[in-house]
């Protein structure tokens, strides 16, 4: 946990026991696949992509909508995503 900065209340997040349980009973033989940062950012890139998609098919032909979206990671390697519109 110090190592990588992560905070101490980490650990009593849901995630974080899912994550240890997975780890635990999987195969030895066959170890649970961790995707890459590459992966994961194309992932979030078509996931928001989609939901553009699911809202702009609600809005009249000739609307109009701006959305900004910014995704980073804090010093602590906490991850954070915003969405405004």
């Amino acid at each position: 946990m110090t190592t990588l900065r992560i905070s101490f209340s980490s650990i009593d997040h849901v995630a974080f026991h899912r994550l240890i349980q997975m780890a635990a009973t999987a195969p030895k033989d066959e170890p649970p696949q961790i995707m890459s940062s590459k992966t994961l950012r194309r992932h979030m890139g078509d996931e928001i992509e989609q939901a553009m998609a699911t809202i702009l098919e609600k809005l009249p032909a000739d609307g109009k909508i701006s959305i900004a979206v910014d995704a980073w990671t804090s010093p602590n390697y906490l991850g954070f995503l915003a969405i405004t519109g």
